[in-house]
């Protein structure tokens, strides 16, 4: 009777340390939604010439979201956008979809720099801030999202209170600036990040016909 026992036991330990492994395997962080998207950390950009703004819509528990970024340079100014799915990638699925790489039209990126203008995106320091300097390589990235979250003024009464985090990110002449607000209230902010959504093409749902 001990030896069936002892092999039940050991057959669940085996069973219980695989799936640990295998939990343990699944990442779920802003990183790993980049990197399947085939996009670098913010701080990797001011490496280039020209200026990047990226726009990061995710859900409450980092398992997916909307990804878009704009680069600007002296020949061209692109878009690369997709949507992540970390439960369809670990699914055994691919984890992403509707990947978009398009040229902006001249008007296009000016509504692009009018909201940026209109933000005073540069000088923005309404909600906490992450920043970068890149003569010391040193960032307060990781902590962004428990340090520089900020809740809308009206957020218990907010028709759009979905629990959505909307990040923005900008990189020039070696400078970074970065913010994330939860489900952000009608305003510069948020019109800048639904342009650059709406530029995407990526679905936009019930936020279709919301401007700003």
């Amino acid at each position: 009777m001990i030896k069936p026992a002892l092999g039940f036991v050991l057959l669940f330990v085996s069973i219980f340390n695989t799936t640990c492994t295998i939990a343990q395997e699944r990442v779920w962080t802003l990183a790993k939604h980049l990197e399947l998207a085939g996009q670098v950390k913010v701080e990797k950009m001011t490496k280039s010439k020209g200026e990047s703004y990226r726009f990061i819509l995710r859900d409450p528990g980092f398992t997916s979201s909307k990804i878009i970024l704009i680069t600007k340079d002296s020949s061209s100014i692109a878009l690369n956008a997709c949507y992540v799915s970390l439960h369809d990638y670990y699914g055994g699925r691919s984890g992403v979809l509707n990947r978009t790489d398009k040229v902006l039209s001249t008007d296009e990126w000016r509504d692009i720099e009018d909201k940026l203008s209109k933000l005073d995106f540069w000088h923005y320091s309404s909600i906490p801030t992450s920043s970068y300097d890149s003569s010391t390589q040193t960032s307060s990235y990781d902590s962004l999202t428990q340090t520089g979250v900020i809740y809308g003024g009206t957020v218990w009464v907010t028709v759009h209170l979905d629990g959505s985090y909307w990040m923005l990110e900008g990189a020039r002449d070696g400078v970074v600036r970065k913010f994330e607000e939860c489900s952000p209230d009608s305003g510069d902010y948020r019109e800048l990040c639904l342009s650059m959504w709406r530029i995407s093409g990526l679905f936009m749902g019930f936020y279709k016909d919301i401007k700003r």
